[in-house]
């Protein structure tokens, strides 16, 4: 997790929440956030898009329950994580002064 000010990283332990995401098959998600102990869920489809004249893939999460948990720019129901690798994935909720996340694949 990376803040808006230089040297603001956090990871593991250390960072205000901890979160994941778990994807099926079928197009659907988990995501899972856990704040002082508390557990918070929220789930909903997903798709994978490209953009025109743009080489990066992303995933858009629409989100059925637990809105709270949506982290975006636009303040509606969808998400926007982009591919980094085949092992990483980041939100783009940084764009507009939220927290810069990325999430690595556990297996």
């Amino acid at each position: 997790m990376t803040g808006s000010f230089q040297n603001s990283e956090t990871t593991g332990s250390e960072m205000e929440w901890q979160e994941y995401y778990t994807f099926s098959p079928e197009g659907t998600f988990i995501k899972s956030r856990t704040v002082d102990e508390v557990v918070y869920e929220a789930t909903g489809n997903f798709e994978v898009i490209e953009f025109d004249n743009d080489p990066n893939h992303y995933l858009e999460l629409t989100y059925q329950t637990g809105n709270a948990l949506v982290g975006n720019c636009t303040g509606d129901d969808k998400e926007l994580l982009m591919y980094r690798n085949s092992t990483m994935i980041s939100s783009l909720w940084m764009a507009c002064d939220g927290p810069g996340l990325d999430y690595e694949l556990v297996k």
